[in-house]
């Protein structure tokens, strides 16, 4: 059986049994033999796959006798010379990958880089992944301890960690809401007394999130919000589901943080002109639905009467 010597230094045996080929069985794994020799401590023993057994690179050109993570990590460590001693023994130069230590098969995915076809393989973010990366950001827990009048710019703070965790800007969302002032009822949404709020939203493997650690400035809300668009409706209940006075809540979700912050003005004493542009009501009532269609035909009628006498 062919082999190859790679001399590395402090290399533990854990190390390499980690490593995971997402194209490769079982039944390759076993045949691939990766062992320490007993005569030379910075010596690793690789034993090549059969060239039947082999692996295509990404590029579908080199043929390959063991597998490219493997090649790949120890790429990695001869980059590192504190670690490792120079030894050339990678087909391709050009084709660098980061390390497969650890990583889960299920949690592989590639990723395309520009116009060298190089490949990347990475551990796919999982949604507990990102909250904790925007929770342990120590501006969001300014923000967290001192919620008042703050939504606005966690929600900018919470959109850059996003984008810079590798987050697609086309799945986040800036969620602006109305809401109508403490003591307000329904009969106040267009009056200039309403309060904006925002949140991110986040589309993340087909289901929808909602951050939104500021909601705990409302009456009857504890807990900063990360979770499910779903549940987060539900944790807004507190703030406007009162026995004596139901407030409105509605909102409308923009692509960008500028789009969302610009037209928080526009809105802030006409609930009916958001509607009209595509705002959602979290808690309309029927007989609001019954009010404003009769207030509307109303208007309605009188505008086309007063354009009658315009024309006469």
């Amino acid at each position: 059986m062919l082999y190859k010597n790679i001399y590395l230094h402090q290399l533990k045996d854990q190390d390499i049994s980690n490593l995971v080929h997402p194209r490769l069985t079982k039944k390759y794994l076993n045949k691939l033999k990766i062992k320490k020799s007993n005569h030379e401590k910075n010596l690793i023993i690789i034993h090549f796959l059969p060239k039947k057994d082999g692996v295509l690179d990404p590029s579908n050109k080199i043929k390959l006798d063991i597998p490219f993570s493997i090649r790949s990590y120890l790429r990695l460590l001869i980059n590192n010379k504190k670690t490792i001693t120079h030894h050339p023994f990678i087909y391709n130069k050009n084709l660098i990958y980061p390390s497969l230590l650890n990583n889960p098969k299920n949690y592989l995915s590639y990723t395309k880089e520009s116009k060298n076809e190089n490949f990347y393989i990475t551990k796919k973010k999982t949604i507990t992944d990102i909250i904790n990366k925007i929770i342990d950001d120590n501006i969001v827990q300014d923000f967290i301890n001192q919620p008042s009048g703050k939504c606005f710019d966690s929600a900018k703070r919470i959109g850059d960690i996003l984008k810079s965790y590798g987050i697609k800007e086309e799945n986040i969302k800036y969620r602006l809401c109305q809401i109508t002032r403490p003591g307000m009822t329904w009969l106040d949404v267009n009056r200039d007394n309403n309060e904006n709020h925002m949140a991110v939203l986040l589309i993340h493997e087909n289901s929808t999130y909602i951050f939104d650690p500021t909601i705990i400035q409302f009456i009857g809300i504890k807990d900063p919000f990360f979770g499910t668009e779903s549940s987060w409706i539900e944790a807004m209940k507190p703030a406007w589901n009162g026995y004596v006075i139901k407030k409105a809540v509605q909102y409308i979700d923009y692509n960008t943080f500028n789009g969302a912050d610009n037209a928080s003005i526009m809105y802030r004493i006409n609930f009916d002109e958001m509607a009209e542009k595509g705002g959602i009501f979290i808690n309309y009532p029927e007989w609001y639905k019954k009010h404003n269609k009769k207030y509307n035909k109303k208007n309605k009628s009188l505008f086309s009467c007063l354009k009658s006498k315009v024309k006469e």
